[in-house]
């Protein structure tokens, strides 16, 4: 056994002084080749990243007017010390061992086509290199439970209530009501003398406030990539801090703030009342002079304090800024200059839309940030929008579904138009999905409360709405045709000139999905949307003791959409549109006072009104019990023929076998 021993240990170091020995000769060669230069380099660069560094946080604080965002800012100044740019590297071994890939027939997170969502470890357009950034497995099944029954399974974590709760065995049957007396007294007297017994009587598991100010100061992790859920690390002024944005508070007003996580989608908005140039959060370059660290790792001792060097553009990203002149479908790359005067605010920010594309653990690619430009003159609420987007994104086939299966309440309401098409006396019918034009909209009212021509308001699943706004025309020949201007204007916003050459009801083309995911433009999975008359343009207009009197005017829509509960239990959460209709307003008259004044020009305006009322027409559920499989016993047709004899026994035996049989049938059924 001792011999064995020190043969191995033999081996062992003649296989060491092998390795060291091949090493040595790998650095001798490669020292004498031009080509190994680029290696040499790459190692070095390695090395240098696998080292912390180390990090002193200050809290600086900026604020505008009254109110104070504190923020956490690691004190380093990012200086690279060489220009080589460094590449994250595939691995799929980064973090998330316990979270893989899943096969189901129904994946609910499943939300866009042709395109990993995030989390969501059933979806077939994930892959092993998505799964690595996910940091747990979506599910949006949420468990329903009512009341009025027992569980084998605790929901209360804490007693907050006056009452004593006592656990019973798992029985078969629970109590409803308890008419009994009650058999439970509180004694709540207690004799505290001195400063111990005041400590005892303390209920150490009781809940209570915090007085003492704990500030959380987030970390900069450096041995990893990003990952979902991590915080989005910026550089301003030669700073690492977190990617923080305005947020509502306990108030409207935008008094806190928001940090941004990787892969996070968040949208909310908050209350600006301070018009003023002081108020550094109105412009533009507060929200993009800054740069996006691309990856957490990237940034580390490669980097020291240098004067007159920056972080390489690989590492720390600049923003692409877009400026939306009164609507985000109208943006241009010109920086427009903002200034308040006098509590008028010309060219300042409303609206601020972040674009972060993204290659999952290999980081950040670019980051667009959108502004909405406007001139306001008093409080506004000003809106933040983040959204993440695949760098492999195939934006021709990918567009967002509203559930999986079925309707998730808050999803927009996806619409489709019937096309008909006639070749060798046959005739086919299919839906037309268009991309542009995909969700069920209403007019909406721009500030002024004019109907907005370009935006419109996305109709959300469950979302019972009154909207209105108004639209006007300019005449100085009132007639007829000036009341059919108005009427057609009125249309257009109310129905987006589906209604042309439709003289019949059942000719209107207009298509609602039935379950929000739909998977093909078959008409089966999309139901039509029903109108109650079309409207007849028996308009006129007349001037009547000086005034301008249309008559049959149609301002006003009312949308019933009827749905249900999806049939499956486990799925209660998603619906299914089984209807949809549209109710046009009675015609009505209306007049407006005639302009007096020489060359004057008279305004024809009324209210465009929508209404939307959302109906659960869902059936109760109902259980039915199964009942016995059918039992068809046959018998050859010489059976019986031992049993046919005159015997006296043979017929004991008959009466015999005939009991047995009946008893073995009978247990059989039963």
């Amino acid at each position: 056994m001792f011999i064995n021993k020190f043969i191995l240990v033999f081996l062992y170091f003649i296989l060491y002084e092998l390795i060291c020995a091949k090493k040595l000769e790998e650095i001798f060669t490669c020292a004498n080749e031009t080509e190994c230069d680029e290696l040499m380099e790459e190692d070095i660069l390695k090395e240098t990243l696998s080292t912390v560094t180390e990090n002193s946080y200050n809290i600086v604080s900026t604020s505008t007017n009254s109110f104070t965002y504190p923020t956490q800012t690691p004190k380093i100044q990012i200086i690279p010390t060489t220009q080589a740019s460094y590449q994250i590297k595939y691995n799929n071994e980064i973090r998330n061992y316990g979270i893989h890939k899943k096969h189901s027939d129904i994946c609910k997170c499943d939300l866009t086509v042709s395109s990993c969502d995030i989390n969501c470890c059933c979806d077939q357009d994930c892959n092993d290199f998505h799964i690595t950034v996910f940091s747990h497995c979506e599910n949006y099944q949420t468990e329903l439970f009512d009341k009025r029954y027992c569980y084998n399974k605790d929901f209360i974590q804490r007693n907050n209530t006056p009452f004593i709760l006592e656990k019973l065995a798992n029985n078969l049957f629970c109590i409803l009501y308890d008419n009994l007396p009650p058999t439970y007294s509180v004694n709540n007297e207690l004799n505290i003398k001195t400063e111990q017994d005041l400590r005892q009587a303390v209920n150490p598991n009781r809940l209570k406030w915090k007085w003492k100010d704990q500030l959380h100061v987030p970390e900069y992790n450096i041995s990893s990539p990003y990952q979902d859920g991590d915080i989005l690390w910026i550089v301003h002024n030669n700073y690492i801090r977190p990617f923080e944005i305005l947020q509502s508070g306990f108030t409207e007003l935008c008094s806190f703030k928001k940090t941004l996580k990787y892969l996070h989608e968040w949208k909310d908005k908050c209350l600006q009342t301070e018009l003023v140039n002081t108020n550094k959060f109105l412009f533009p370059t507060t929200f993009n002079n800054f740069t996006i660290i691309a990856s957490t790792h990237l940034l580390n001792e490669t980097y020291i304090e240098v004067l007159d060097q920056v972080c390489p553009k690989n590492v720390c990203l600049a923003l692409v800024s877009y400026y939306c002149t009164q609507s985000w479908k109208t943006c241009n790359n010109n920086t427009l200059l903002g200034s308040c005067f006098n509590g008028t605010c010309y060219n300042i920010v409303t609206g601020v839309k972040y674009l972060i594309v993204h290659n999952g653990t290999m980081g950040i690619k670019s980051v667009n940030v959108h502004f909405l430009i406007s001139n306001v003159s008093q409080s506004f609420y000003q809106q933040f929008e983040v959204t993440h987007e695949w760098a492999e994104l195939d934006k021709q086939n990918s567009f967002s579904l509203s559930g999986n299966p079925g309707y998730i309440v808050g999803k927009p309401i996806i619409i489709g138009t019937l096309k008909i098409n006639k070749t060798n006396n046959m005739e086919t019918r299919y839906i037309n999905f268009n991309k542009t034009n995909s969700f069920l909209t209403l007019p909406i009212a721009t500030r002024n409360g004019d109907c907005n021509s370009i935006d419109r308001y996305t109709l959300a699943f469950g979302e019972d709405v009154k909207l209105k706004c108004s639209v006007s025309i300019q005449t100085n020949n009132f007639s007829t045709v000036s009341c059919m201007e108005l009427q057609n204007l009125t249309m257009h916003f109310l129905m987006q000139d589906s209604l042309f050459n439709v003289t019949q009801t059942d000719q209107y083309n207009i298509y609602i999905s039935k379950t929000g995911n739909f998977s093909s433009n078959n008409t089966t999975d999309w139901v039509q949307i029903l109108l109650d008359r079309i409207p007849q343009n028996v308009i006129t207009g007349q001037m009547v003791n000086g005034l301008l009197r249309c008559s049959g005017l149609i301002t006003s829509i009312h949308l019933n959409i009827l749905y249900s509960t999806l049939a499956n239990l486990e799925t209660l959460t998603n619906y299914n549109i089984l209807g949809i209709g549209i109710t046009f307003s009675p015609e009505y008259n209306t007049s407006w006072s005639m302009c007096l004044s020489e060359n004057c020009m008279n305004i024809l305006k009324t209210d465009v009104v929508s209404y939307v009322t959302f109906h659960d027409i869902s059936k109760p559920s109902k259980y039915y019990f199964v009942g016995g499989p059918n039992l068809d016993l046959t018998l050859p047709f010489d059976f019986f023929y031992p049993f046919l004899s005159s015997s006296t026994c043979i017929k004991s035996s008959v009466f015999l076998f005939n009991a047995i049989l009946s008893v073995v049938l009978h247990i059989s059924f039963y």
